[in-house]
């Protein structure tokens, strides 16, 4: 892993190239003629299509491609300003060769004024900004943006303003038109906390002039610190209905297993509680958690990489969403988490394949790393990931996990939470503490009827969900849970002993007061 000023260093070398590139004409020209073929095929298949969204400058950069694949004498500056001529002529006879629809679509554009006017400044080409993407490819933006990212992380850190929101701009500029410059903004509201830009000059920081030295543009003592260090995490909104010692437990589990799975019956709060242990281990850096509701149709090459349509009747190797984010994770040291929700819906021995090794706790990193299927590429889970599935223990058409997998998990078992907490919760929203012992004697027999029942079990129990969202009127509220939700689920666990949900109602009925 590269240190901080390392990663800095990088983006500064970028930031050099790319001006030069704006800077010399002869150079540009130069290292446009010697793309390499792959690339310019790749380019070709981006720019394709353009018919459907035309924009003059998108078909100016095809015809440029297809020079440079048709091997026709170089490139020049005067090539460029002839194909430019030609499209604001709306010279359609020079472009058939590329099809009536992309000519008609030529025909029809209407934008009124100069058509390459965010592109040239006194009449001339900027060369730069029209062919920055043909170097600067997607890949490196997400690289470059992942970088920022750890860099505003630490700023966050050192600042003590963990929640401050961060503003990232990378070399394609605000305007999406290219840039040699890359920047950083921290902000707490309105309030600007640190700015830092990146150039080929150095370090710049809150607009001062540039600094050769990247530590010179970090925060030092001598700065302002917030008056009390933040928490190192910050609590949820809503209560989760857990005893705090549980969850230190679960996050322990965490941090040495590196995969945990939170299993229970449905409604009683997985998915919200591994959002919550997510929080804690990134320190409530929402940008380095993911998501991703698992499907029985989902496949390896959803997961991991596979053939894509590329929309011209062929098809493209693209990465998964596991390997996107494993990717993201790889390009800092701080703690990615990756939420598997209903990991179960899925058959992961399908989905992850040859890969199952690298889940295990030590067998992360690139010494591990193993060809992938399809692009043959070397592919390691990096150390700082961490993977926390939620699974549904009632749906008995979701597939079980093996033995295989089960070995690089660390279970947790969520319960209903019909105990103290939730009481407590409703109390204070105003529920009487003689109707809540009450009800909840009576969801607490029923799940232990539902537990102990054969046909059912323990992954058949009321989740307390049901009742975390209070309405009011309250006694309104619990009259419509109790018709529309609770007895319909009763009825669909033993829909041959109707009279089984109805004495559980008229027992919950008379508890509460008339709506």
């Amino acid at each position: 892993m590269l240190l901080l000023s390392e990663k800095a260093e990088r983006l500064r070398a970028i930031a050099a190239w790319l001006e030069a590139l704006e800077a010399d004409e002869t150079r540009l020209f130069a290292e446009l003629n010697a793309l390499p073929p792959d690339t310019v095929q790749a380019l070709l298949e981006q720019y394709g299509g353009i018919e459907r969204h035309f924009r003059p400058v998108n078909l100016l950069r095809y015809e440029v491609l297809n020079q440079l694949q048709d091997e026709r004498p170089p490139l020049s500056p005067a090539d460029v300003d002839f194909f430019r001529e030609r499209i604001e002529r709306r010279d359609t006879a020079f472009f058939a060769k590329y099809g009536t629809a992309l000519t008609q679509s030529l025909a029809d554009y209407d934008r009124k004024g100069e058509v390459f006017g965010a592109f040239q400044r006194k009449g001339k080409l900027l060369y730069f900004r029209l062919f920055y993407s043909f170097f600067y490819r997607k890949t490196h933006s997400r690289q470059v943006r992942a970088t920022l990212l750890d860099i505003g992380q630490t700023l966050r850190e050192v600042l003590h303003q963990p929640e401050a929101t961060l503003h990232l701009t990378d070399f394609r500029g605000g305007a999406n038109a290219g840039a040699n410059h890359c920047r950083l903004q921290l902000q707490a509201g309105s309030h600007v906390l640190y700015a830092l830009s990146i150039g080929a000059r150095g370090f710049a920081v809150n607009g001062g002039p540039p600094s050769a030295d990247f530590a010179g543009a970090l925060p030092g003592p001598e700065l302002p610190q917030a008056a009390e260090p933040a928490a190192a995490y910050a609590r949820p909104r809503k209560p989760a209905f857990v005893p705090e010692t549980t969850l230190e437990n679960w996050l322990s589990a965490l941090k040495t297993r590196k995969n945990l799975i939170l299993q229970g019956p449905p409604g009683v709060g997985k998915t919200f509680l591994a959002r919550l242990l997510a929080d804690r281990l990134t320190h409530d850096a929402p940008t380095r958690t993911g998501l991703l509701q698992l499907s029985p149709t989902l496949a390896y090459e959803d997961f991991m990489e596979g053939f894509r349509p590329d929309g011209r009747g062929g098809f493209r190797l693209q990465p998964g969403h596991f390997r996107y984010f494993c990717e993201q994770a790889g390009q800092q040291s701080s703690p990615f988490v990756l939420i598997l929700d209903e990991i179960n819906r899925a058959n992961l021995g399908h989905v992850l394949g040859e890969l199952l090794l690298l889940l295990e706790a030590d067998k992360r990193g690139p010494a591990f790393a193993v060809p992938l299927t399809y692009s043959r590429e070397p592919f390691f889970v990096p150390e700082n990931l961490y993977v926390i599935g939620t699974m549904n223990t009632a749906d008995r058409s979701l597939a079980t996990l093996d033995f295989a997998l089960r070995r690089r998990f660390a279970f947790a078992e969520v319960p209903p939470a019909f105990g103290p907490l939730l009481f407590d919760f409703l109390r204070k929203k105003g529920l009487p503490e003689t109707l809540l012992t009450g009800l909840f004697s009576e969801l607490n027999a029923l799940n232990a009827d539902i537990a102990a029942d054969p046909a059912l079990g323990p992954g058949f129990r009321l989740g307390h969900s049901y009742f975390t969202a209070p309405e009011t009127p309250l006694a309104n509220w619990l009259h419509r849970l109790l018709a529309f939700e609770l007895v319909p689920l009763l009825h669909a666990y033993r829909p041959d002993q109707p009279e089984w949900a109805e004495a559980f109602a008229e027992r919950v009925q008379a508890l509460l007061p008339p709506a």
